[in-house]
């Protein structure tokens, strides 16, 4: 009678795991190099999909990564790029094999040949880029995204942009993007027309809106602020936005050095920064090193506002360290910070684990 060993057994039990998890797996095998259907680069025609599903192999082949070069030009797309992009509209990459080339050149759509080809002016370009800026902000900005386009790639071509040109903007539809509203997106333009109308796809680029702090109501002056104070505001929409604050723990336990109105952005002259430590307060002390935060006990020297580093001596030994302040009577050391010179034979700086960082 033969005996199976425990370490054969636990081979042989490793590869059925493994065929059955890679059986159902998507497979995606890169070409060396494609020419692209559309305006935009799909995954469909950079790479073979199959799929036992022939849904799910559809819709990894719809996946766009990035507007199609022009006629004659080349773009290149790594395995990488085609992987980040995967994992960013959330398919799992362990259900996913790839093969094939690490590197995909990609030709531009061949041109269509005729005896007067359309030809793209820069006044067209600039207007279709305006039309279509225009146009995707104002549908960011109703779906309170808090996003603002910093680049627009158009399709390159004649034909398309014209066609774009001819569409009135008020019966223009926008749709496509999603959240985090932040990157590169595909939004598409649903454009109606006595013909039935057309779908048009630009790339953006979109990052957050700066915001500034404003108060919610009229204060006066020598009013302490809280946070039941302030509220947010796009900083694009207020003319002045040098030197705004942007923190609200810059703001809040500061003093109103004058009477403030409502809904106005706050800067450093409008307030008086009142001391979060005084001068033989008890203060807790966090150093942070990476995601390893400890904390520590020490007594003020002098007193400190809210971002001030203060000197500090330690209730064990003699030690003088230096700290920034973050809260009332809360202070951080950070790697980036000089401290005295100090006998390290005679420092005695005893730390604590920290279960929540100070509320940070």
């Amino acid at each position: 009678m033969s005996v199976v060993r425990p370490v054969n057994l636990a081979i042989f039990l490793l590869g059925v795991m493994i065929s059955q998890s890679t059986a159902g797996a998507a497979l995606i095998h890169l070409r060396s190099q494609c020419t692209a259907s559309s305006t935009v680069v799909q995954l469909g025609d950079i790479a073979e999909i199959r799929d036992a599903d022939p849904a799910t192999a559809q819709r990894l082949a719809n996946v766009t990564f990035q507007p199609a070069p022009g006629s004659g030009r080349k773009t290149r797309v790594r395995v990488e790029d085609v992987k980040s992009r995967l994992q960013a509209l959330g398919e799992n990459l362990a259900t996913v094999q790839f093969s094939g080339a690490s590197i995909v050149q990609v030709h531009g759509p061949q041109p269509v040949r005729s005896e007067a080809e359309p030809h793209v002016t820069n006044h067209q370009l600039s207007q279709a880029e305006r039309r279509v800026t225009g146009a995707i902000q104002q549908h960011l900005d109703k779906q309170a995204t808090g996003a603002q386009i910093t680049a627009l790639m158009l399709p390159r071509d004649a034909t398309t942009l014209s066609d774009l040109l001819s569409t009135n903007v008020a019966y223009w539809e926008i749709s496509g993007g999603q959240a985090p509203w932040t990157g590169r997106q595909t939004i598409q333009i649903h454009a109606s027309s006595p013909d039935g109308g057309q779908v048009f796809e630009v790339v953006v680029e979109l990052s957050p809106k700066p915001r500034a702090l404003v108060l919610r109501h009229p204060v006066s002056q020598g009013h302490v602020l809280g946070l039941q104070d302030l509220a947010w505001l796009p900083v694009a929409e207020w003319p002045r936005q040098q030197a705004v604050l942007t923190d609200p723990r810059a703001l809040v336990g500061q003093q109103a050095v004058r009477a403030l109105p409502e809904g106005r952005p706050l800067t450093e002259r409008d307030i008086k920064r009142l001391p979060l430590i005084k001068r033989g307060d008890t203060v807790t002390v966090y150093s942070r090193f990476g995601a390893v935060s400890i904390k520590t006990v020490a007594r003020a020297v002098q007193e400190g506002a809210y971002g001030d580093q203060i000197p500090l001596r330690t209730l064990e030994g003699n030690t003088t360290i230096l700290a920034k302040v973050i809260d009332f009577h809360i202070a951080e050391i950070t790697p980036e910070m000089s401290q005295p010179d100090h006998n390290q034979a005679g420092l005695k700086v005893r730390f604590a684990p920290a279960a929540r960082y100070g509320g940070q």
